[in-house]
């Protein structure tokens, strides 16, 4: 598949230090990292397109993310084709402790938002989403990690229409730590 990262179309102007990659990316799991001199601060946006119309597409997205009171994380996604697709929608917090990473956010608030920016579900807790049966099923089909039990890391299960939807990821308080976003389709 071939993939481009960061076009200059939704990020790049010309005479500017961003940066941009075309790529030929082999199936399986590649990453994109991004970093700044040791002296430098700022907010920076990742973005992935597929480059191609072949068979292969990407199935899974997912970022992590240092998100505080004042800069929730944000997740933008589109479904192409004419009719809906079912998509499971994450944010981790919590259970990135197990990974050894510090700093996760206690409680990440997930909210789906349509391209007119209008909530489309809302969840604080992966043990009360609105339809925990098919967030359990979503989560096993797409060979996602689980979330610690009574964790409160959220998640969606959601059939989407065609169009621009954007996962927002926020601190319901004033905390600040990491999250990871996942989105991933189901097949």
């Amino acid at each position: 598949m071939r993939a481009l990262l960061c076009p200059r179309r939704l990020c790049s102007l010309p005479d500017t230090k961003d940066a941009g990659l075309l790529v030929t990316l082999p199936p399986g799991t590649s990453t994109v990292q991004l970093s700044t001199p040791p002296d430098q601060t700022g907010t920076a946006r990742r973005a992935l397109s597929e480059a191609d119309n072949a068979a292969a597409r990407i199935l899974n997205l997912c970022t992590r993310a240092l998100m505080t009171p004042a800069a929730p994380a944000f997740a933008g996604f589109a479904i192409r084709g004419s009719v809906p697709k079912p998509v499971l929608i994450r944010a981790a917090g919590p259970t990135l402790a197990a990974f050894a990473l510090t700093n996760p956010l206690a409680r990440p608030r997930l909210t789906v938002r349509d391209s007119d920016s209008r909530a489309l579900a809302t969840n604080a807790s992966s043990e009360t989403a609105p339809d925990r049966p098919a967030l359990l099923r979503a989560t096993s089909a797409v060979g996602a990690f689980p979330y610690a039990p009574a964790s409160n890391d959220a998640a969606l299960p959601r059939t989407l229409p065609p169009g621009n939807d954007t996962a927002v990821i926020a601190s319901p308080g004033p905390t600040s730590g990491l999250v990871l976003a996942e989105i991933s389709e189901v097949p």
